[in-house]
């Protein structure tokens, strides 16, 4: 039997046959690959509207701007919050919704307080109507207010002088109205007087102002007048 010789001095192994064994391979290791991060999207950014706008005055700039979308649609409704002389409250803006019928969708260009525009867009349309009611809008949001306030509802901003008034534009009771609805800023009272006047010509067609007489009654009760 052979003898292996084991060199000590050199630390080295060496084989029965007088050749020096080989390190197995080690393999290589495979580089981490780190997933590409999917960059999320800019939103667009729109030429900005007229701040602190009525209810019109950016009614040609969304409309310019649904034209220029390739697909334009017919504008059905328009709804903002807005203060007592008809300009968008600090904070929120106006909604101004088109129907597209390829394929329905509401398309909708909403306008800050501060002059920003945005758009979204959903199905299905609003409500469905898809008439337009462009052409009757005549009576802007301060006008409008004022004609409300004149119908009666001036004895709730006169206990509520920092009243704020969800108006809306839409197809209603055979017209295209302005539907005003009242509101104490700090949504305490749940009087809530309505007024509702057709948009083109300004004629009131129904009002909702009881719950002011109620109002008024507990104020005096409580000796606020």
């Amino acid at each position: 039997m052979a003898v292996c010789v084991v060199a000590l001095a050199a630390l080295a192994m060496v084989s029965c046959d007088g050749t020096t064994p080989t390190e197995p391979e080690r393999p290589t290791p495979t580089p981490m690959v780190r997933p590409t991060p999917t960059p999320t999207p800019t939103p667009p950014v729109y030429p900005p509207g007229a701040p602190n706008g009525t209810a019109f005055e950016n009614l040609q700039h969304v409309t310019q701007l649904e034209a220029a979308s390739g697909q334009p649609g017919t504008l059905v409704h328009v709804e903002g919050i807005c203060e007592l002389d008809g300009r968008v409250t600090v904070g929120s803006g106006w909604a101004y919704n088109f129907f597209r019928t390829a394929p329905d969708l509401q398309a909708t260009w909403f306008v800050w307080s501060d002059g920003r525009v945005q758009f979204y867009s959903f199905q299905p349309g609003l409500h469905g109507q898809t008439g337009s009611i462009e052409g009757s809008l005549v009576v802007d949001s301060p006008a409008a207010i004022q004609r409300a306030l004149e119908t009666g509802a001036s004895a709730f901003a006169a206990i509520h002088p920092d009243a704020i008034v969800r108006v809306r534009y839409w197809y209603s009771f055979g017209h295209v109205t302005c539907d005003m609805q009242f509101f104490d800023r700090a949504y305490v009272d749940r009087c809530e007087p309505q007024v509702i006047i057709d948009a083109a010509t300004g004629e009131v067609l129904s009002k909702a102002l009881e719950c002011i007489g109620g109002l008024v009654q507990r104020r005096r009760s409580a000796g606020g007048e």
